[in-house]
């Protein structure tokens, strides 16, 4: 796993969670337990690395702009789900 520190500009940084909902929750934390200015541009957590935990998280920090959790794999549909969401090709979720 890389570490946050490792990530020049994390402000514009998309991450795809692909880990345990153990390890995605221990992420977050880290993740989103500094100053929001430094918060991920956004998280696709993949199926299977979320739960309760996970949702409950994202919801008290009130970070659900910046999640795309509960839907397809990116693996697997990565383009169509990008066209869904609206991307208009600058990495926006």
């Amino acid at each position: 796993m890389v570490h946050e520190s490792e990530l020049p500009d994390l402000a514009n940084t998309s991450i795809s969670v692909i880990v345990n909902p153990k390890l995605t929750l221990a992420m977050l934390q880290a993740l989103f337990s500094r100053d929001p200015s430094t918060f991920p541009k956004a998280i696709w957590l993949q199926p299977g690395t979320e739960d309760a935990h996970v949702q409950d998280f994202v919801k008290e920090k009130g970070v659900q702009d910046r999640m795309v959790m509960g839907g397809a794999c990116i693996l697997v549909s990565g383009d169509g789900v990008r066209q869904e969401l609206g991307m208009d090709g600058k990495g926006k979720l």
